[in-house]
């Protein structure tokens, strides 16, 4: 198939890679966004699909809006027989059926379960033992058009976002390809009935870790949002927690805390929060160690 992928962020690009090195498949084309000015020193700063495509010479078009006849003009002209999107922006009708075969997007979900825009964190946050794939076909409803194929993957309870995005991009391009192949001979996968559920967006305001949760509440919300990872305060200053557990038997009341066996135990409403990496704000990450020998006040409580 010809085929034109719509991508930004780094979760695309082993699927980009793996439609680039195909010999059965040819990438016309990667639609990304266009390059913004950024940082301290003004610089012109690229998606990471961008910067991917440079190194690979792929071709690509840098684009700020979707919205124009020109852009419409271009897609049609370049003739795909499908377009693929991962990571990117919302598609709207008018482009995502240019092609013959519609547009396809790879979801990290078994939808219809954790529609929306955050479903590995909402996942991990919630406590799922597994996350998962979906390859569907793009409509006007957020993630709810026909599904072509699907796949499971099992988690424990110590992976966190980072890791299970990375894992979830590298095992996107086998499904995404084989997607495809049964998209070709016009099959699709059988879907259970199940309810849906909507992941949203993550708000600024889960970062601020309540120590009122339970303590495999807040292991799930950690690791759930790490990187960059929620904070508790100490002294009134920000510190992000790592490589953390839950202790459900535990008599330290909330936010006290006591390093035992190499971990930094925390108080909260259900047993407590172990620790082996902190990071106070503007420093680098330390150990239980590093910070034992700060010799801190115990009467200082984390909150």
């Amino acid at each position: 198939m010809n085929i034109i992928f719509f991508a930004n962020g780094k979760f695309a690009i082993p699927s980009i890679e793996s439609i680039h090195l195909s010999t059965k498949h040819n990438l016309i084309r990667v639609i990304t966004n266009k390059d913004k000015v950024g940082g301290r020193g003004k610089k012109n700063i690229s998606t990471d699909v961008a910067n991917y495509c440079k190194v690979k010479s792929i071709n690509m078009i840098q684009i700020e809006s979707i919205n124009s006849t020109e852009f419409e003009a271009k897609l049609k002209s370049l003739n795909a027989d499908i377009y693929i999107v991962i990571s990117y922006k919302i598609l709207p009708e008018i482009i995502f059926s240019i092609p013959r075969y519609n547009t396809i997007n790879v979801h990290a979900s078994l939808l219809p379960s954790y529609r929306g825009a955050a479903p590995i964190q909402r996942s991990i946050i919630n406590g799922e033992s597994y996350v998962g794939l979906t390859v569907f076909e793009i409509n006007k409803k957020i993630d709810s058009g026909k599904i072509v194929n699907q796949k499971k993957i099992s988690i424990n309870e110590t992976d966190n976002f980072g890791e299970i995005h990375d894992k979830l991009s590298m095992k996107a391009p086998d499904l995404l390809i084989n997607s495809i192949d049964l998209i070709e001979s016009n099959k699709r996968f059988s879907l259970n009935n199940q309810e849906s559920s909507y992941a949203k967006k993550i708000d600024k305001k889960e970062f601020k870790i309540d120590l009122n949760s339970s303590s495999v509440n807040i292991h799930n919300l950690i690791r759930g949002l790490t990187p960059p990872s929620p904070y508790l305060l100490f002294d009134n200053k920000r510190v992000k927690l790592y490589n953390t557990y839950y202790n459900n038997n535990n008599n330290l009341s909330l936010g006290e805390w006591s390093i035992d066996n190499h971990k930094i135990h925390i108080g909260c409403n259900n047993g407590s929060i172990e620790v082996l990496n902190i990071q106070f704000a503007g420093k680098k990450i330390i150990t239980v160690k590093d910070f034992e020998n700060m010799n801190l006040n115990k009467s200082i409580y984390f909150e």
